[in-house]
């Protein structure tokens, strides 16, 4: 995946009893945008293209690059729970959440929660919600591949490769 050359800030900040890996640009309303499984990929043309409009703010999942993981956690529920507290601590209170693959799962669980700390929630292609029919296909169970391929109709029927964001 490529990154682009704009202007964007990384830093360590304490929040919710532990440090926390973020990154941040643009200018405007903020924007909190929560990555998938595949981990914090850089600073990506989707995120640039936002911070034209937002302020963009991208942490690092507890466990994922160089956020160590919160040891009580247990479960998308549980980091859910401390991500709800690390904004509040960042002081994003009232903001849109988007959140992608695993990002996604974490953005609804947080909004199940405390819906009133968001207004708007965008997921995509976010596992552990329950589809209208048929079952949840647990990602963990398998390799990021082969996820993808089950994830997406005729994947291999593209003219191009596969880009997650």
């Amino acid at each position: 995946m490529s990154t682009t050359a704009a202007t964007y800030t990384e830093e360590v900040v304490d929040v919710a009893g532990q440090p926390l890996h973020l990154a941040k640009g643009g200018s405007g309303k903020p924007l909190l945008i929560l990555h998938g499984e595949m981990g914090h990929q850089g600073w990506l043309r989707f995120h640039e293209t936002l911070a034209q409009h937002y302020t963009v703010t991208l942490p690092v999942h507890p466990g994922f690059g160089k956020t160590a993981r919160v040891a009580w956690a247990r479960n998308v529920r549980d980091l859910a729970s401390w991500y709800l507290e690390a904004i509040d601590d960042l002081g994003l209170d009232g903001i849109p959440i988007l959140g992608c693959g695993l990002g996604g799962w974490l953005a609804a669980e947080m909004a199940a929660a405390s819906p009133k700390q968001f207004s708007k929630l965008i997921v995509a292609s976010a596992p552990g919600i329950r589809p209208p029919q048929g079952e949840i296909f647990d990602m963990f169970l398998v390799v990021a591949k082969e996820y993808v391929e089950k994830s997406f109709v005729g994947p291999r029927s593209w003219d191009r490769p596969l880009v997650l964001y």
